[in-house]
């Protein structure tokens, strides 16, 4: 791509989308290094993923690791609220499932917790890691229960 059609794309892109509340008279005499300027300067949302081991409490005091999981498709949540992006920076060394709730249960239990504020898909990191973690979910849904995750940071 030629540095003059570089700089048309890039005027009608900002003319289009980021700019348009702004008058053409003020688009037009962009050249193409400010425009390349301003593109650098604009951050670009990332979706937020995370992977990593599963854990599960066996006995008191024991956990093992039951496979690799990822974390994807995060809900846009409240901005106000800590965001899943934070909670899971790259010290998060493993997610632990401590103790499966049947719907009951949490309703007792609700009241104590915080309103949810993001949702996010939970699944196999590996097609290897879906034959040992579908059991587990099928076992859950099949009882109607649920686990709180907790967090181990390095």
């Amino acid at each position: 791509m030629t540095a003059l059609n570089t700089a048309d794309l890039l005027r009608s892109l900002f003319a289009s989308r980021r700019f348009q509340t702004f008058s053409s008279d003020w688009v037009s005499p962009l050249t193409s290094k400010k425009l390349i300027i301003l593109c650098r300067k604009t951050p670009i949302p990332r979706k937020f993923k995370w992977s990593g081991e599963l854990r599960i409490n066996t006995e008191k005091d024991h956990k093992e690791r039951l496979c690799n999981v990822t974390l994807s498709d995060v809900t846009d949540g409240s901005a106000a609220r800590l965001r899943f992006s934070i909670c899971f920076n790259s010290s998060v060394s493993f997610m632990l499932l401590e103790k499966l709730f049947s719907l009951g249960e949490l309703q007792y239990l609700r009241p104590a917790l915080t309103p949810v504020t993001e949702i996010a898909k939970l699944g196999p990191d590996t097609p290897a890691d879906e034959k040992l973690l579908s059991p587990l979910f099928m076992y859950m849904s099949s009882r109607k229960l649920a686990c709180p995750l907790a967090l181990f940071y390095e």
